[in-house]
């Protein structure tokens, strides 16, 4: 922490005044922060490929499926589950859950349900024509659609590119979009960056993801000293 705040002190020493934003200095601090270790590598952070192939669990920690994508809202909450529920041998078993009605939960060695294995089964064709009617209060965004999608700039231009979604230690939410950059004299580094701090928008298979000016300026600064 004291080696943050030195870092910060220096950096205000060098830059201009339209530079020290409140924003830029939050940014500053976040980014710090969040890099001075590997957050990719960190036991606190769970890979999107350790997600994606998580398992489902029943309400009594039975396995009943495996998880095949997650739908992210803009803020890195987990809105929906895309499982494949083979294992209860009912026909056709991909299913999407709504994760808030379905009182799902990451548990460490799964989502697990808040149901039993003979509920989801009762539920399975209701919950297949939920399925087919549901339209989204909000935009979401498939996890397995951010591998290799753009980081732009609010004007447009290619920062770099997104390598993982780095998630909390139990998978329950999206904390980072870890990102190789391209840009400048950030190009050749990666950075792991707060998902909510980003803005997204439907894009055609990835979605759209600008980074505002004060997080730019603060990556600009942070990836240049990596």
């Amino acid at each position: 922490m004291l080696r943050a705040l030195l870092f910060i002190v220096a950096l205000l020493c060098t830059l201009p005044a339209y530079a020290q934003s409140a924003d830029y200095m939050g940014y500053l601090e976040q980014l710090i922060n969040i890099n001075g270790y590997s957050p990719e590598q960190s036991p606190h952070n769970e890979r999107s490929r350790e997600v994606l192939s998580d398992r489902v669990i029943d309400k009594t920690n039975h396995v009943v499926g495996e998880v095949r994508d997650v739908f992210l809202n803009d803020q890195g909450e987990i809105m929906r589950l895309d499982a494949d529920f083979n294992r209860l041998k009912i026909g056709t078993s991909r299913l999407v859950l709504d994760y808030k009605d379905m009182n799902i939960e990451p548990s460490g060695n799964g989502y697990k349900l808040g149901i039993t294995d003979d509920q989801l089964i009762d539920m399975f064709p209701r919950l297949k024509a939920l399925q087919k009617a549901y339209k989204p209060a909000q935009p979401l965004y498939a996890l397995q659609s951010f591998q290799g999608a753009a980081l732009n700039d609010t004007q447009g231009h290619k920062l770099g590119q997104v390598e993982d979604v780095l998630f909390d230690k139990l998978g329950g939410r999206a904390d980072f979009l870890f990102v190789s950059l391209t840009y400048k004299t950030m190009s050749g580094r990666t950075l792991a960056l707060p998902f909510d701090a980003l803005f997204y928008a439907p894009g055609y298979k990835k979605p759209q993801i600008t980074a505002p000016d004060a997080l730019v300026q603060a990556m600009l600064e942070v990836a240049g000293r990596k």
